[in-house]
């Protein structure tokens, strides 16, 4: 375990985490991810493939707004988040054994702000997951049989 200093003005923040099948076509590529909103900035601060499930296990971030400070800072895609410090060889070493191209990252990825985090059609979905999950966030998975949101 790490040794770390807990500040009294950090917070506990949800993570929700939607399945890409949910708003995209099945056949597309984006829709075989994860999508991990941020209940603070309700933006999307991480994404990882579907098929692996390490990635989105994490349902808490530790923010500190006056410090200035995010326990997931240097991985966070919402590049116009006030805590954000992205670094994108710290976004690939959090999937062991996987490089940029496995992951099928974007090519410029830090340069400019990713798609799902600009287009309002897919801010949309990200607000209506916070609400769906507020506070402690979940998972909003696809499910063709029942058409269920998940847990």
């Amino acid at each position: 375990m790490r040794n770390k200093i807990h500040t009294p003005y950090e917070i506990s923040v949800g993570v929700t985490w939607v399945d890409g099948k949910i708003f995209m076509k099945h056949t597309s590529k984006h829709s075989k991810f994860w999508y991990g909103v941020c209940h603070l900035s309700h933006k999307i601060w991480m994404f990882c493939p579907i098929d692996y499930p390490e990635g989105s296990m994490i349902t808490t971030i530790i923010a500190d707004i006056i410090s200035n400070k995010c326990d997931r800072e240097k991985m966070c895609v919402n590049y116009k988040c006030q805590l954000n410090k992205f670094n994108k060889d710290y976004f690939i070493s959090e999937f062991k054994g996987m490089g940029g191209m496995t992951l099928g990252l974007p090519y410029k990825m830090g340069e400019k702000a990713e798609w799902f985090n600009v287009s309002e059609k897919y801010t949309k979905i990200w607000e209506k997951a916070v609400k769906l999950f507020i506070p402690n966030g979940g998972h909003w998975k696809f499910d063709l049989a029942s058409k269920d949101i998940g847990d």
